[in-house]
């Protein structure tokens, strides 16, 4: 989402999404899947595993033109991110850490909250656009591997809304 949100981009889809899949014989379902999302100017490296051990070390870097931002362990959840500044002076570093109760899922739940509230059927911070996007991209590489996550449902979800709540 921080390619797709970039001013740069100015909210433009994937030129190009490819990836890998690696199956689980037990269930079928993928153990390990890399995404390759290339954007005009820009491209994202993702990968989940659920029989990798978790990497203990930062699991989000996104490198830039004058720096990177590292984002610590566990992504649903990060508690710190660092960014260090390079470029012709002397690199600077920055470690910004957070604090909160729970594991972060309540930012979600107090979102829809607020939106349930508020009469929203969509949230202005993540609305349907993003999930939308983040679907298809599953869903491209899924498909070559015959595993479909289904954007389907959504549609499916959303027509059988009234009008109204559309």
């Amino acid at each position: 989402m921080a390619l797709y949100e970039h001013p740069s981009n100015k909210l433009s889809r994937p030129s190009h999404i490819t990836g890998s899949m690696i199956k689980t014989p037990l269930t079928g379902v993928d153990a390990t899947t890399t995404y390759t999302v290339s954007f005009s100017s820009s491209q994202a490296i993702l990968s989940t595993s659920m029989v990798m051990s978790p990497n203990p070390g930062p699991v989000v870097t996104i490198r830039y033109q004058h720096g990177t931002i590292t984002v610590a362990t566990p992504i649903y959840s990060p508690r710190e991110f660092t960014v260090v500044y390079s470029g012709e002076k002397e690199p600077e570093t920055k470690t910004v850490k957070v604090e909160w109760e729970g594991s972060g899922w309540h930012f979600q739940a107090d979102e829809v909250a607020r939106c349930v509230r508020d009469r929203k059927l969509q949230s202005a911070d993540w609305g349907w656009d993003k999930s939308a996007l983040e679907m298809e991209i599953f869903d491209e590489v899924s498909v070559l591997y015959y595993y479909l996550l289904s954007l389907s449902l959504v549609f499916a979800w959303i027509s059988w809304l009234s009008p109204e709540q559309r």
